[in-house]
């Protein structure tokens, strides 16, 4: 028997009360297998990203360090006491962060949008509504990348106030020139 007429055919009085209730039942646990099948893979998944994200971002941090100390002593004269660490890691930390949690959350949006388009596209006239919203969907993700390039154009607030002692100094020269 097929799932889909199972409401319209006990109602109609073609089904009976414990026919029904069968078919329900089955139901309810293929959407019960789903969600638990759903909540492994996307917890697979997510624990897989984290893991890797952490190693690559392990390993660029370690070549980072070790290129810095190959640069000549001089280098180091114009940086202030602690930038280069802040630096190392608030870059190792948003490669972290869009390796593995990003991408994650990048892969499942396009999964779940390719999924929702052939739903759309195989149920009666739910698929006439997609290709219409495609243009604004992609314009809303524009004005959003927009913005995030707008954010990452301004350094980092913590950069050049790494050293306590050297942060007061500036700041007793600013008001000392005010």
């Amino acid at each position: 028997m097929r799932h889909t007429g199972t409401f319209q055919n006990y109602f109609q009085g073609i089904i009976t009360y414990d026919d029904f209730l069968h078919e329900m039942t089955t139901l309810v646990l293929y959407f019960v297998y789903l969600a638990i099948a759903e909540f492994i893979t996307v917890y697979v998944a997510t624990v897989g990203f984290i893991y890797t994200g952490e190693h690559i971002s392990a390993k660029i941090r370690e070549h980072y360090l070790e290129s810095c100390m190959r640069q000549n002593i001089g280098f180091f004269d114009k940086l202030g006491a602690g930038e280069v660490t802040t630096r190392i890691t608030a870059d190792t930390n948003l490669i972290q962060d869009g390796m593995s949690e990003k991408v994650s959350i990048t892969l499942a949006a396009v999964a779940t949008f390719f999924a929702a388009f052939i739903i759309g596209k195989l149920s009666l006239g739910g698929g006439a509504a997609i290709p219409v919203s495609l243009p604004r969907l992609w314009r809303v993700a524009d004005h959003f990348v927009r913005i995030r390039q707008l954010l990452e154009a301004y350094p980092h607030p913590y950069v050049d106030r790494c050293c306590p002692s050297e942060h007061n100094e500036r700041c007793v020269t600013l008001h000392a020139q005010v």
